[in-house]
């Protein structure tokens, strides 16, 4: 259902057959949209998908809290010079 401009799921209780066609309905809807960008996260050992709704499509993890945050220290981590080791 939608309300307001954003999506919403809403399911009968004991009607499971209804909430999958109302999430493949939702996913369809999605994936036929010509702008959304669907894609996986870059992430280490995550497996995610996510809509990259991101205003140049340029992201990369599948939330900036998860993924991102450990990204960023990786790259920070790669890009300094090794420890000098001392002879003495």
């Amino acid at each position: 259902m939608r309300v307001g401009g954003a999506w919403h799921l809403r399911f009968a209780p004991g009607r499971p057959a209804l909430a999958l066609e109302a999430v493949a309905m939702s996913a369809a809807q999605t994936l036929a949209e010509p702008r959304v960008q669907i894609r996986q996260c870059v992430g280490l050992d995550c497996r995610l998908y996510f809509s990259d709704d991101s205003p140049t499509q340029a992201r990369r993890w599948c939330s900036g809290q998860r993924c991102g945050r450990t990204g960023r220290v990786e790259r920070r981590r790669a890009s300094r010079p090794a420890p000098l080791l001392s002879d003495g």
